[in-house]
C-alpha cells in the first residue's frame, strides 16, 4: 500500500506539474490546476497515512514475535538502563527510500 501511494504522489504531482504549464499557456483553465493542487495534497495525506500505517504495523508485529530491542539495536541491559549507546533516529528525508 505505501508504494502504491506514493506512485499516486508522484502522478498527482506529475499531473499537477503538467496542467500548471499549460494554465502559464493558456491551454487550461485555473480551475483544472486547483483540483489538480487538491488531488496532489490529497495523495500526500494519503502517502502519509501509509508510512503511519506501515510503522504501526511493523511495531506490532515486532512486539507479537517478541523482536522490538532487536529489531531497534537494543541491548537488555540498555533497556534495563533507560539508555542506549546509539544516537537518536530521525526520520529520513522526503524522498528517500528506506
Amino acid at each position: 500500500r505505501l508504494d502504491a501511494a506514493a506512485q499516486a504522489r508522484i502522478l498527482s504531482q506529475a499531473t499537477f506539474d503538467g496542467d500548471q504549464k499549460k494554465y502559464q499557456l493558456g491551454a487550461t483553465t485555473s480551475y483544472q490546476v486547483v483540483q489538480d493542487q487538491r488531488d496532489l495534497s490529497s495523495a500526500e495525506a494519503s502517502e502519509m497515512e501509509a508510512l503511519a500505517n506501515y510503522s504501526h504495523a511493523r511495531i506490532n508485529y515486532e512486539q507479537a514475535i517478541g523482536q522490538t530491542l532487536e529489531a531497534n539495536h537494543i541491548t537488555v541491559e540498555e533497556a534495563k538502563s533507560g539508555r542506549s549507546k546509539l544516537p537518536l533516529a530521525t526520520p529520513p528525508a522526503e524522498g528517500v527510500k528506506q
